[in-house]
């Protein structure tokens, strides 16, 4: 499977499943540097664990709020 088959399969983002892999939570291969991820269906299945995790939030915004105090530059 592909990156894009793969979080179909687990039911998250690419990117999601991306940072998994990057973090050692699920094997895949990246044989070029140009080429697609490549995911095995097993260890896919042996990595369903951490759907749950990706799917859960932690309650604080991703963007800047109004609520955040800004940054004074200066103009010179």
């Amino acid at each position: 499977m592909n990156l894009i088959e793969a979080a179909a399969f687990l039911g998250v983002t690419p990117r999601a499943v991306r940072l998994a892999v990057e973090a050692g939570k699920i094997a895949a291969e990246h044989p070029f540097n140009d080429g697609p991820w490549m995911f095995n269906q097993a260890d896919l299945t042996k990595a369903r664990f951490f759907t749950p995790r990706a799917h859960s939030t932690t309650g604080r915004a991703a963007i800047p709020t109004g609520d955040q105090s800004g940054f004074d530059f200066s103009s010179t």
